[in-house]
């Protein structure tokens, strides 16, 4: 499997998981469909450091994207709180990886990833901390399957943890539904099992319609969802 259908399996993902920003009937079956993208993300930008030519650029687009996508991100989601899109958060991982691989004091490289996790928590940015942990991770085991398996795994345990801790009050079927939220973002991980290594249909055109999927999907479910209210 190529990075170019992992991320169109994303992209898929991604837009069911927002349908119930618009349709809320649809908010269990699209949420725990939605839950498969963010690892996929996160495990592409692991890889795009490691074959990135210009770390800069790729930085770069990244935050542009984030600046172009808070708008329509905010307006769709309703966020009353601090709220940072999630290429702020990819971002922030993607420079959580860069002083992690310069940094050679094995001691010392866990500190930049921490500050980072605890920056993107603060800010509000989607994911928060373990979505910078989940993308350092990634990059950490990139040639040990079991230990992507086993770190991502801990990771999401500790996200929904997170989560049930956040409930006011838990019950039978808020622990089911968290729990298959969680087995559904388990399942993300045998998609990225399956990566062969090879970047697939990788034109200029290609790579500029996966970074804006993300702004146009968000305006496109923002229209719709105004002109039904």
């Amino acid at each position: 499997m190529s990075s170019f259908v992992l991320k169109i399996l994303a992209c898929i993902f991604m837009f069911i998981g927002h349908i119930p920003f618009v349709f809320p009937d649809t908010v269990i079956p699209c949420i725990l469909v939605g839950k498969l993208a963010f690892p996929i993300f996160a495990f592409l930008v692991s890889e795009g450091y490691v074959h990135t030519h210009n770390l800069k650029k790729y930085l770069m687009r990244l935050l542009v994207l984030a600046v172009i996508s808070q708008l329509p991100a905010f307006l769709l989601f309703n966020s009353n709180s601090l709220y940072l899109n999630i290429f702020f958060t990819l971002a922030l991982g993607l420079i959580s990886i860069r002083f992690f691989d310069k940094i050679r004091n094995k001691y010392f490289r866990i500190v930049p990833v921490i500050v980072l996790s605890a920056v993107s928590e603060l800010l509000g940015c989607d994911f928060g901390a373990i979505g910078v942990l989940m993308i350092t991770c990634f990059y950490v085991f990139r040639t040990n399957k079991v230990g992507i398996v086993l770190s991502e795994t801990l990771i999401m345990v500790a996200l929904f943890a997170q989560k049930l801790y956040n409930y006011p009050a838990l019950n039978s079927t808020i622990i089911r539904y968290i729990l298959l939220q969680f087995l559904f973002t388990i399942v993300s991980l045998i998609f990225i099992i399956f990566y062969n290594g090879k970047r697939g249909k990788d034109t200029r055109k290609v790579k500029l319609g996966f970074y804006f999927f993300y702004p146009i999907h968000l305006t496109f479910l923002c229209i719709l969802k105004y002109i039904l209210i």
